[in-house]
């Protein structure tokens, strides 16, 4: 029995020693092929399968990842450019369409388009204080060079005679009729880049993405909301998009500006043949889905003076003009503010109408 213990003992010796033995070549094994992956780039020969599988797929990964990169770049690239060449197409075409309306002293269409832009229109003074001020009740007088004006608003100008210009913008509506049979006028703001014929279509979406000579075009047209009774209604809604490049009803956000709104207290508007001045009263955001301010139609004369009343209690600054009435005209511009319904509106009503 001890002998038996004995060697039990050896052989339990022997496998100890033989494990240590194994253990240690694996651990030589084990440095050595870690300093041979240190020593060198990796290879996929170099991972276990289920290495090498997740290294394939992430390769895969990235290869996608790196070529949609590409393609959105390129895409954005082409975008850019195209939005640009659309941005200078549009500028061109109405340029051309304002040179339609430029004449000399003798009558003949003029070759600059930049002529008589800001017109013969005297200069008007009229102030604007903060909506916690009182408004004054007079309004400044505007008038045109060269021009009569029959008003009820106005009792004193200055004028600014522009005698050394041989050229002047004069408005053409028949001619305007050719070049679009939706025309129903035209709008001017003195100094801007607001001076865009008006049309209407049986759907407003239409003019959203075409322009005044039909074409497709994103940058659109001023035109009217066919839902209204039009220019000659109680009160028309226009619409035109806030452009990145100044261009439609970009400059209608410049009415959040106090000093903006002093220099262009009014609009000139071509409805049909003729020319009338429109007076300011009201500037404010709004939400497009408010019923109360995107009114098509009242149902009587104590409907649409709620609206008023309602549009001009909204104005972020008070005018030096009075509060229309339900015998005036009023027109609403309204462009985006963002794409989440938010809308900057100006609100105007019909003054005196100019002789040219």
């Amino acid at each position: 029995m001890k002998t038996n213990k004995k060697e039990l003992g050896k052989e339990q010796n022997t496998k100890i020693e033989s494990e240590k033995t194994e253990n240690n070549k694996s651990i030589e094994t084990d440095e050595k092929n870690s300093t041979t992956i240190e020593g060198k780039k990796p290879s996929l020969d170099d991972l276990s399968p289920k290495s090498k599988k997740f290294a394939k797929i992430y390769n895969a990964v990235r290869f996608i990842v790196i070529i949609a990169a590409g393609v959105a770049l390129i895409y954005a690239s082409y975008s850019l450019t195209e939005s640009y060449l659309n941005y200078k197409d549009d500028e061109k075409k109405y340029a051309s369409l304002n040179d339609m309306f430029i004449q000399d002293t003798k009558g003949n269409t003029g070759s600059d388009s930049s002529a008589g832009l800001n017109g013969n229109k005297a200069l008007n003074n009229s102030e604007v204080s903060d909506s916690n001020s009182t408004a004054n009740s007079t309004n400044s007088n505007t008038s045109n060079t060269g021009s009569s004006t029959t008003s009820s608003n106005s009792s004193s100008s200055d004028t600014l005679n522009y005698s050394a210009d041989s050229k002047k913008w004069v408005w053409n509506y028949d001619a305007m009729l050719k070049y679009n049979d939706e025309a129903k006028g035209y709008i001017k703001l003195d100094g801007t880049r607001i001076q865009y014929p008006i049309f209407e279509h049986s759907d407003n979406k239409y003019y959203l993405k075409h322009g005044a000579d039909k074409i497709y075009n994103g940058a659109g047209a001023i035109f009217i909301d066919y839902r209204t009774a039009g220019l000659e209604g109680d009160m028309c809604i226009l619409y035109g998009h806030n452009m990145l490049d100044g261009s439609m009803f970009k400059e209608i956000m410049n009415f959040r500006d106090k000093d903006f709104c002093k220099k262009h207290p009014t609009f000139d508007i071509y409805i049909g043949r003729k020319h009338y001045i429109y007076y300011v009263f009201s500037v404010f955001s709004g939400k497009d889905v408010d019923e109360k301010i995107y009114q098509y139609g009242f149902e009587n004369k104590s409907d649409f003076q709620s609206w008023i009343d309602r549009v001009y209690s909204k104005s972020t600054y008070k005018f030096d003009t009075r509060k229309p009435t339900t015998d005036d005209k009023i027109i609403m511009c309204s462009t985006c503010v963002d794409d989440y319904g938010n809308r900057q509106l100006v609100c105007m009503y019909r003054g005196e109408e100019v002789v040219d």
